[in-house]
């Protein structure tokens, strides 16, 4: 447990995490685009490695902590390949055999572009459907980013929150990952759409969200010794954790709660649902 603590302190970049809501304006006045809506269903998703991502301290570097702090977090849940390469791997497969399917309703009304992610699902019919009960909350879309073009079809847009839920095992086990102060740039038109998502990822949901996936609710036999005792149940494990992944954030939330920065490519094609 030592060495995993000690590994997660290496992934830390900062001591003192920058606020990424200082100094940050993404108001640019908008641009009369032609684009006035279009749905979309994603065609790749990927988590990008720490070359690439934003500045959020404003320090000159790329901040993007996902994936070290992934690939250690594997290590706390057994060995499990938490790196980019595995988890951009099962999305892809994912994707390809329709058990990954977020959608994509976008519209501009020459003022705000609206990009809402849903949740899908293929039907017996093989015809993509929203899964509104994953997508939305009274009736709001759970995951909603709004912004505005900067040319023709560059768009930026942010900051929002968004809940995007992927596979984090080869038998395509789901598991949500919150992103606060989301900032999406790409561009996008009738036909296709892609952006790279920049965002946090904060501590306490992300680890009450995926660890459950690979603990099952009665505990974890972590000494082997045949029952589940102190500091073993899934409650326990989950404290740890998040206080264990505590020590890896590198930037915070608009809240004040510790946060992994991380950066996200998806591309997506023309969809009818």
């Amino acid at each position: 447990m030592h060495a995993l603590l000690f590994a997660l302190l290496a992934c830390s970049k900062d001591e003192n995490p920058g606020n990424p809501s200082e100094g940050d304006d993404t108001g640019n006045g908008g641009y009369p685009s032609d684009f006035s809506a279009g749905k979309y269903r994603l065609s790749a998703f990927t988590i990008l490695g720490p070359e690439e991502g934003r500045d959020w301290d404003d320090d000159g570097e790329v901040d993007n902590n996902l994936p070290n702090v992934l690939s250690t977090f594997g290590l706390l849940v057994g060995g499990v390949d938490l790196s980019t390469d595995g988890l951009n791997s099962i999305a892809a497969d994912a994707i390809d055999d329709d058990t990954l399917v977020i959608l994509v309703d976008a519209s501009y009304d020459d003022v705000d572009l609206t990009l809402d992610f849903l949740a899908g699902l293929v039907d017996g019919d093989g015809n993509l459907v929203v899964d509104e009960k994953a997508s939305y909350v009274d009736g709001e879309p759970i995951s909603r980013v709004l912004g505005t073009f900067v040319g023709e079809t560059a768009y930026t847009a942010g900051p929002n929150s968004m809940v995007l839920t992927i596979p984090v095992t080869p038998s395509g086990t789901p598991a949500p990952i919150p992103l606060e102060e989301v900032r999406i740039d790409g561009d996008i038109d009738t036909i296709t759409l892609d952006g790279t998502i920049a965002g946090i990822v904060p501590v306490e949901p992300f680890a009450k969200g995926v660890l459950p996936v690979f603990i099952p609710a009665d505990g974890w036999d972590v000494n082997k010794d045949g029952t589940i005792g102190a500091g073993e149940t899934q409650a326990e494990l989950i404290d740890l954790a998040t206080t264990i992944l505590t020590t890896a954030a590198d930037v915070v939330t608009e809240d004040g709660k510790p946060g992994i920065s991380a950066a996200i490519h998806f591309a997506a094609a023309s969809a009818a649902f």
